[in-house]
């Protein structure tokens, strides 16, 4: 924790990102008219995928697998 912030267990870490992407997924585009996801594990950031959610198009197919096919 280089700038701050408080210790927080693995586990809660990985069912947080668990929760999030299955929001996201189920909840988040469906309702959205056009989406830009991003990988933010590298810097700068890179484009995984955009446009409208029921035809995306993909730049990184890699990423955009894990985003939309993590455990549902």
């Amino acid at each position: 924790m280089q700038e701050g912030g408080h210790f927080v267990p693995c586990d809660v870490v990985e069912r947080r990102h668990a929760r999030g992407l299955a929001s996201l997924r189920a909840t988040f585009l469906p309702m959205a008219d056009a989406v830009w996801l991003f990988d933010a594990s590298c810097n700068p950031p890179s484009l995984a995928a955009s446009g409208d959610p029921g035809s995306l198009t993909v730049c990184d197919p890699d990423v955009l697998r894990q985003i939309l096919g993590a455990t549902k």
